[in-house]
């Protein structure tokens, strides 16, 4: 708070407590202004209205209305720049006070008279304090029953010997040529000595002046010997050692030849107002630091009306470092809310009003176009009319997150209930927050019903343990949630539906919440039972038929000596083929492993198991390719067996495979360490029946190589991703 504010605040404290009103009348408007302390003095209530000259005539007693009336009228008349008047008010509780009112004319530029201003003494209660140890004078008749008698410069004195008496200021008058000061009243209280003489010499006041003072003091005399009223306010040194704080006000009478003579002037005692200054500086520096370090926008501001009294705008009068960055205003103290911001909407001017003018205290939060901002407003009125205070927060940037999320939020509900999936979410803890309204489509039951955990009761018991591992497991890893189970439906009956869950992570990695759908697989899962049965009917009736044909083929070829070799291969063909069948079909004809195929063909010839090696990566076959592929395996192990590195102990073979460019799957068969090998004279029938049924079936080719120290024959078939085929 500025100084000067500090300083009227306490001028105003020393005023009440002296008694003191403060009155204007400005001469053009025919206005009077009273401060708060002159409505006291004439029994008004604080805030009261001021009366018109009628009303204020009526209060002042009969004996001294005319009187008044006549000093007044003098002064403007003969243009008198000061005036002292004693006179009587009749309050309106019937009381009656004694008033000595002292008036200055101000004169405007053109030098006409602009007001008449001044100030009124209350001397009704006016008595010596017995507590005080009073320096002895002599008896002094009692003249304030006959003021209203006197001469006016005998009315002064004797008005001014009522205030003496009263303890509450000294009066004391200045020789400027004899630098001899004539004092009055109780003097030696103020300076803080036994006994001050009537008259003293300036250097005996002055040695009592603190010296950091005498400069103050000095130049307030040198601007009386210039003609210029003295006011100085400055500290005395007691004889105790302390310090007491003293205003002096004086004015210059001038000689015969106009130049200042002597100084006339009243003192007293401003300590305890000093006091409270510091204390509230104390109180303001401590202010300051709150204010300077709230982490909110805040200012007071004042509100402006017309001339009808209506809210026009408002200014700013104090403002914390926030409040800029807070609202993007620069230099906004002392100018007003439309003079930063011209076309800031009405209703900011409408709502500070009813804080300032009407005294409600509000929160609220509301947007300025004008400004591009979002505020977050408290505001409360003042003690002076007109005047509140602001703490705001600029909430911009979580108004439009707050938006983008409504935004987000209705276009996620738009497009889970659009969704033919069952739609939930849960939190952190796996308590369900959400539910589409498929939930309710499917069971019956309101989504309240299934909030937090009231979901597990629409699932079959027997489902329940499974869930009870695995919700908590995803829970308390964060790995993805997937299960079946069976939900309870409108109509009473239960259908299988496939559960997939997966957390949303903030940026730190932490789990904000988990979404998942649930998607009924019942009638699927039915199709899915029912082609087990189909399959497993298949695999039956496969096997009978290639065990009729392999019983056809012995029938036939048994007894035929030289077919006995070409039916223990055909008999091998078909178990091969029976075996790749079996398989595809436990895979329910989607996909087989290419390892199972491979160990299963050479584990079919009697082949040893250490005599025989695999290595690739795990692949998974489609169908198409199975078939093909367990056959060519089958073929080269029987004649592995018979002729080659099988057919001796120390013999062995390695299986390799590789996925290679353009999806193509490369199969090695390499044999070592068996007899010597000498390339057939034309190819066997085995040998073309696996390159046709590769070529065919699965669009492969086969590159047999007869090296001497082994059989060495490479396979290579596309692989094509949409039939099933999966590398892991």
């Amino acid at each position: 708070m500025a100084q000067g504010t500090v300083e009227a605040r306490h001028g105003a404290l020393d005023e009440a407590a002296l008694g003191i009103g403060r009155w204007r009348w400005d001469l053009r408007s025919q206005e009077l202004v009273w401060s708060e302390e002159e409505r006291a003095i004439f029994g008004l209530a604080p805030g009261a209205p001021v009366p018109g000259f009628a009303a204020f005539s009526a209060m002042i007693h009969p004996d001294d209305r005319a009187r008044v009336v006549a000093a007044v009228s003098e002064t403007l008349a003969q243009r008198r720049l000061r005036h002292s008047i004693g006179f009587r008010i009749l309050r309106p509780d019937g009381t009656m006070r004694q008033i000595l009112s002292h008036g200055r004319l101000v004169m405007g530029l053109d030098g006409k008279p602009i007001s008449l201003e001044g100030v009124d003494l209350d001397l009704t209660d006016t008595q010596a304090d017995p507590a005080l140890e009073r320096p002895q004078r002599a008896p002094c008749p009692d003249k304030s029953p006959h003021i209203a008698a006197l001469r006016p410069g005998e009315e002064q004195d004797a008005l001014l010997r009522v205030a003496l008496e009263a303890g509450r200021m000294t009066v004391w008058q200045l020789d400027l040529q004899k630098r001899l000061v004539q004092v009055d009243g109780d003097v030696a209280r103020l300076i803080g000595l036994s006994h001050v003489p009537p008259e003293l010499p300036v250097a005996v006041f002055e040695n009592h002046v603190d010296p950091e003072d005498l400069p103050l003091l000095r130049a307030a005399e040198a601007a009386a010997l210039r003609g210029e009223p003295m006011q100085v306010e400055l500290r005395l040194v007691l004889e105790t050692g302390g310090r007491r704080w003293l205003r002096l006000m004086g004015e210059p009478r001038p000689d015969a030849m106009g130049r200042p003579q002597r100084l006339v002037g009243v003192a007293y005692d401003i300590s305890a107002r000093k006091e409270a200054e510091e204390k509230l500086r104390e109180s303001e520096a401590h202010y300051r630091a709150v204010f300077a370090a709230i982490d909110e926008g805040f200012c007071t501001c004042e509100m402006i009306v017309d001339e009808t009294g209506a809210p026009v705008d408002y200014r700013f009068l104090e403002a914390n470092p926030l409040f800029e960055s807070m609202t993007g205003l620069v230099n906004a103290v002392g100018r007003t809310a439309l003079e930063l911001v011209p076309n800031l909407e009405r209703h900011w001017i409408e709502i500070y009003a009813r804080v300032g003018l009407g005294g409600e205290t509000l929160r609220f939060e509301l947007p300025s176009d004008a400004m591009g901002r979002w505020f977050n407003v408290f505001a409360a009125p003042l003690a002076a009319p007109g005047r509140f205070a602001l703490v705001f927060k600029d909430v911009t940037d979580r108004r439009r997150s707050e938006e983008a999320l409504r935004e987000s939020e209705a276009m996620f509900r738009s497009l889970t209930e659009a969704m033919p999936q069952l739609v939930w979410s849960a939190r952190p803890d796996g308590s369900c927050d959400f539910f589409n309204r498929r939930w309710t489509d499917c069971t019956g039951a309101s989504t309240e019903m299934a909030m937090g955990d009231g979901w597990r009761a629409f699932y079959h018991p027997d489902d329940q343990p499974a869930i009870d591992r695995l919700w908590p497991q995803a829970l308390r890893t964060g790995e993805p949630y997937e299960i079946e189970y069976r939900l309870r439906h409108r109509d009473g009956s239960y259908r299988w539906m496939l559960a997939r869950g997966v957390p949303v992570r903030d940026e730190a990695g932490g789990i904000l919440r988990w979404m998942g759908t649930c998607t009924d697989i019942h009638d699927l899962k039915l199709a899915h039972q029912r082609q087990q049965i189909l399959l497993g009917e298949m695999e039956h009736r496969v096997k009978n038929i290639l065990a009729l044909v392999q019983a056809v083929a012995r029938q036939t070829f048994g007894r035929i000596p030289e077919a006995s070799s070409a039916l223990e291969a055909y008999g091998g063909r078909l178990q091969s083929l029976a075996g790749a069948y079996s398989h595809l079909n436990h895979e329910s004809w989607e996909r087989a492993s290419l390892r199972h195929i491979v160990a299963t063909s050479i584990g079919g010839c009697g082949a040893r198991a250490e005599a025989w090696s695999l290595d690739g990566p795990k692949v998974m076959l489609p169908p198409r390719s199975a078939v093909p592929v367990s056959m060519a395996v089958h073929e080269l192990c029987t004649n592995a067996v018979k002729y080659g590195a099988l057919s001796v102990p120390e013999g062995r073979v390695t299986i390799h495979w590789s996925l290679g460019p353009g999806d193509r799957l490369t199969l090695v068969w390499a044999e070592a360490d068996g007899p010597h090998v000498v390339p057939p004279a034309r190819a066997g029938f085995g040998m073309r029946m696996i390159e046709t049924v590769l070529a065919v079936e699965a669009g492969g080719t086969v590159r047999l190589d007869f090296r001497p120290e082994g059989v060495r024959c490479e396979i290579e078939v596309p692989i094509r991703p949409e039939p099933g085929l999966r590398v892991e």
